[in-house]
């Protein structure tokens, strides 16, 4: 559990760093996070700016849109409306934001439920709801664990394997849009300096 913590953090910081650090130096402040010549085309997007952060403009609060949760948060929305457009147009318009945050969590052989619903920090319940939702959209299937007959344990279908694969494709997509913000070089050393973040976090979480 610990270590799914530092990955997400991780990550995190990893989409901050592609839209807040553009090829041109930034001015201090707000003006970090405003549209430029190198950020992601809106017409890319369903998200404005102000759903994306979740705040309003307000430069006399400047404190409260330039720290490191409010970035993650602009930019992981994004990240999330672009996944979302790249997988309808690979045919699976019927994913929801709801599903991705439910199939990031399950792993290839299967998860019990309970472990899903605490790795995406949602009440059992909660996650049963969604869960539900996408065995009926015939993506995940639940069965009872072979080792407690009072667990279930979920997993992906055929198809929810086949989606797994364009959700490959997606963020592929996804990384070149931001990768073109910074540049190769910059989100190559990125790559590098957050592997040996993640592996920090982590080593830190153990402690």
């Amino acid at each position: 559990m610990q270590r799914q913590s530092a990955s997400k953090k991780c990550l995190t910081l990893y989409v901050v760093y592609c839209v807040a650090v553009p090829s041109t130096q930034a001015k201090p402040g707000h003006q970090m996070i405003k549209k430029s010549s190198h950020s992601l085309s809106q017409d890319k997007l369903s998200l404005s700016a102000e759903r994306a952060e979740g705040l309003a403009a307000d430069e006399r609060n400047a404190w409260r849109h330039d720290n490191i949760g409010r970035l993650s948060i602009f930019c992981y929305n994004h990240f999330e409306a672009s996944m979302l457009q790249s997988l309808a147009r690979q045919g699976f318009a019927d994913v929801k934001l709801t599903h991705l945050r439910v199939f990031r969590n399950i792993d290839y052989d299967g998860t019990r439920v309970t472990e899903i619903a605490a790795r995406a920090n949602v009440t059992k319940g909660a996650m049963s709801q969604v869960l539900t939702e996408c065995e009926r959209l015939g993506y995940l299937v639940a069965t009872t664990d072979a080792i407690d007959a009072r667990a279930r344990v979920v997993k992906f279908t055929a198809e929810g394997r086949k989606l797994m694969q364009h959700c490959r494709k997606a963020i592929a997509e996804v990384e070149a849009q931001f990768e073109a913000t910074v540049g190769a070089r910059k989100y190559a050393e990125l790559r590098t300096l957050l592997l040996e973040v993640r592996a920090g976090l982590a080593a830190s979480d153990d402690v």
